[in-house]
């Protein structure tokens, strides 16, 4: 992207909010290289990309794409060759790229043409890079799940671990050790 060119709104993360650290799914993103996270509003779904976003672009190039906010008329594979630097968009296919990290957030929202470009660009993609999809629904077609080699994740893989909660809880809530141990029994059902 040239220094004349403003960054395109939709290329990067929300972090609107502080994260706390997801040591369990995080560890379950890296068992693959392409992901699809499925679950209703509010779970935790972005937070948990947002994490991994963090942790992909500390080593490799890292693209957000938010089809909420993107532009319809707005190309993907131009999208993302703008965020690695790539200036000859037409005479540079997929697999030629960088490797990098990808994340497509708000899969629900996209518009016909979007999902058609995802499509082509996941097909030409190289393996090697990491593909990180969110969306409140199942995949646009069941298909995908095999057809670009998806991991799902969804569910009770959102839920914190009593660990997890009881540390959040000490470090945002300034609860001592022994709350907010109890305080996370509590709330996963225990007391």
């Amino acid at each position: 992207m040239s220094a004349t060119t403003p960054p395109l709104k939709g290329l990067r993360p929300p972090l609107s909010v502080p994260l706390s650290p997801r040591p369990a799914p995080l560890k379950r993103l890296g068992e693959a290289a392409r992901w699809f996270l499925t679950g209703p509003a509010g779970t935790g779904k972005t937070a948990l990309a947002q994490l991994w976003w963090e942790k992909q672009s500390r080593k490799l190039p890292a693209i957000w794409l938010d089809l909420a906010v993107l532009p319809n008329a707005q190309h993907l594979s131009d999208a993302c060759q703008s965020s690695l630097g790539i200036e000859n968009h037409a005479h540079t296919p997929p697999d030629s790229w960088p490797e990098a990290a990808l994340v497509v957030d708000h899969l629900e929202q996209a518009s016909p043409d979007h999902l058609e470009q995802l499509a082509g660009l996941l097909d030409t993609l190289p393996a090697q890079w990491k593909v990180l999809l969110i969306s409140r629904c199942g995949p646009p077609k069941a298909s995908w799940i095999l057809r670009f080699d998806l991991r799902v994740l969804g569910g009770d893989a959102f839920w914190w671990e009593d660990e997890e909660l009881s540390h959040w809880m000490r470090e945002q809530g300034g609860l001592s050790r022994q709350e907010s141990h109890e305080a996370a029994r509590w709330l996963s059902g225990w007391i």
